[in-house]
Formats: structure tokens, C-alpha cells, sequence
């Protein structure tokens, strides 16, 4: 046999068999592995872990290594992320853990991703872990698409539970999408990517921009009316706008926006979002308490703010 021809095969032999010990590490890990836990009863390395079902486990993102070496002790092969940040692939993989990356805002759930998240569900060969960044808001309401269309569970049920999680009801997209989702048919599965990807990058700072730039809009025409409910866009409601617009700001700063600037721009660009974002939370604060004199005051320093920020790094 040609030299070139023996070293590919033993080549090829020693890749498979690594490949095979790999997988086996893995599981030795996971079977071998006990859940240790923190002084609040949850599962070490993951805040406000539930279980719903055998297979269906929520909570917020797992933190260290500690987290998923317990979610495999759990059961988990694996872990969905709603979260706009990059999954540990690292950290997952080493204990065997697969991750499927379906992030999405705070407004709702969109039904293509519900689609997504329910597909990796429905694939896993262990039991499933969803989460966002705290595990309250959107973690749940992806994990209820998914109890709706696995475990059967009515809308109202699963309302209940957005609430046991502890889902703000001021996140009125994800509470409504949950009360309205109805589970998929086969036919519409049938369209669905059979592999979630594992990461997905963020869509950046213009996609952001444009969402808090468009609820601004609206925020600025109830402002104009007196603080009141838009005639064209009934459903809108200022405090929830205002809401959203915070939560793309702190999500924006996760992200490393920020970084995008470099050195001391990014430092001060970081400012301009920090900023932003405070004026905002009180914006809704004024807002939620009828307080229109401090929602003026807090739309004005938001509104001063946007424009010293385009101002410097964007005009």
C-alpha cells in the first residue's frame, strides 16, 4: 500500500477514535457528575431554575462552568438561549451540552422564533434548559410556546405560570403572545430549520437604534397629546414604550455597543447609554404613576440625551 495512503487511513482512524473519546469523556462527565446546590436551593450556577416538567427546565443564565456541569448532572443535552448575548459554547460542549441560540426583545415572542425554540425542544434527546439573561421575563414566555405545543397545556395555564415565574405583567407583548399562541401543526413544523444554530450574532447598534428610535416616535406623539392613547395605534401604551426603550439601551450595553467606538469613545459612547437608559426607567416610573410634570422633565433629559449622543458619534 502507498506510504501517503496508510498515514490518511491511520490519519482518519485516530480522528474517529478521538471524536468517539470525546463523546465519551462527555458522558462519563455527565453521569458522573452530582447537582451540587447553592444556599438558596437552586441548582449551583443557575438563578431561578424551575422544572415544568421531566423534561422542560427554566431559569437565567447559567454562570461558570459550575452551571452546566449540574445541567448535565440534570439531565440536560439541551440548552436554549433567548438572550441576545453569545452562548459558552466552551463551557456547554465540554459537558456534552448542545445549545440552540433564539434571541429575541422584550415585546414579544415572534412566532418564527417560538417555532425555532419549540424545534430544539422537540429534537433533544435529554431534557431542555431555557433562559435569557435573568430569567423572569423572556426565558418564560419562550418556555411556555414550548409547554403549549409539547406539554399541552392551555393558554391560561400557561399565563399562570409567566406569573409564578415572576414575569413583570409590564411586559405586555410576552403575557399577550402567551395568552393568543396556539401550537403549531405539523405541516408548519414541517417548514422549520431541522438545526437551530448554536450562536447567532447580534443583529448590532443600527437594528437597536432603529427599535428605541421608533418607539420614541410614539412616545413623543402621546407626549404631544397630553400624555393620552394614540387614536391610529390604540394598543400602544406610553409606560410599556417606555419600557422597551430602557431595555434596548441595557441590552445595547451588553452587548458591547459600546466597543464600537473604541478607547475612550467607548467609554463615553457607554456614558450616552447608561444615561439614556436612566432617564428612560424614570420616564416609565412618571408614566405608570400619572405624573405628567416628571414625565416631561425625564422624556426632555432622554430626549437631550439622544441628541448630544447623535450629536458626537453619529451627525
Amino acid at each position: 500500500m502507498h506510504v501517503r495512503m496508510r498515514i490518511a487511513i491511520v490519519l482518519s482512524v485516530c480522528l474517529v477514535v478521538a471524536c468517539q473519546h470525546g463523546e465519551r469523556e462527555a458522558s462519563v462527565v455527565a453521569a458522573e457528575a452530582t447537582v451540587t446546590y447553592s444556599e438558596d436551593g437552586m441548582p449551583e450556577g443557575l438563578p431561578r431554575f424551575r422544572k415544568w416538567s421531566p423534561k422542560h427546565f427554566q431559569g437565567a443564565q447559567p454562570e461558570g462552568e459550575v452551571a452546566f456541569r449540574n445541567l448535565a448532572a440534570l439531565g440536560v443535552t439541551t440548552v436554549i438561549s433567548v438572550d441576545g448575548a453569545i452562548p459558552d459554547l466552551a463551557s456547554a460542549h465540554k459537558y456534552g451540552l448542545t445549545y440552540a441560540h433564539v434571541p429575541f426583545g422584550y415585546d414579544g415572542v415572534p412566532r418564527e422564533q417560538a417555532l425555532k425554540i419549540i424545534r430544539a425542544a422537540q429534537s433533544s434527546k435529554g431534557s431542555v434548559y431555557v433562559h435569557c439573561h435573568h430569567g423572569m421575563h423572556r426565558g418564560p414566555a419562550a418556555m411556555m410556546a414550548v409547554r403549549i405545543a409539547i406539554d399541552n397545556i392551555s393558554n391560561e395555564e400557561a399565563v399562570a405560570e409567566l406569573v409564578v415565574s415572576g414575569t413583570s405583567d409590564k411586559y405586555e407583548g410576552l403575557y399577550a403572545d402567551t395568552a393568543r399562541f396556539v401550537a403549531p401543526t405539523e405541516l408548519e413544523m414541517s417548514k422549520v430549520v431541522a438545526v437551530v444554530p448554536e450562536k447567532v450574532v447580534p443583529q448590532g447598534l443600527q437594528a437597536s437604534m432603529v427599535g428605541i428610535n421608533n418607539r420614541f416616535e410614539q412616545i413623543k406623539k402621546s407626549r404631544a397629546g397630553g400624555w393620552t392613547l394614540l387614536e391610529d395605534c390604540p394598543d400602544m401604551s406610553p409606560p410599556h414604550e417606555a419600557r422597551m426603550i430602557w431595555e434596548l439601551f441595557r441590552e445595547s450595553a451588553r452587548a458591547g455597543d459600546a466597543e464600537k467606538f473604541g478607547g475612550k469613545h467607548g467609554d463615553e459612547f457607554a456614558r450616552y447609554l447608561r444615561e439614556a437608559e436612566a432617564a428612560a426607567v424614570e420616564l416609565e416610573k412618571a408614566l405608570r404613576a400619572n405624573d405628567h410634570t416628571a414625565a416631561d422633565q425625564h422624556y426632555k433629559a432622554l430626549s437631550q440625551n439622544c441628541k448630544a449622543c447623535h450629536s458626537q458619534f453619529r451627525d
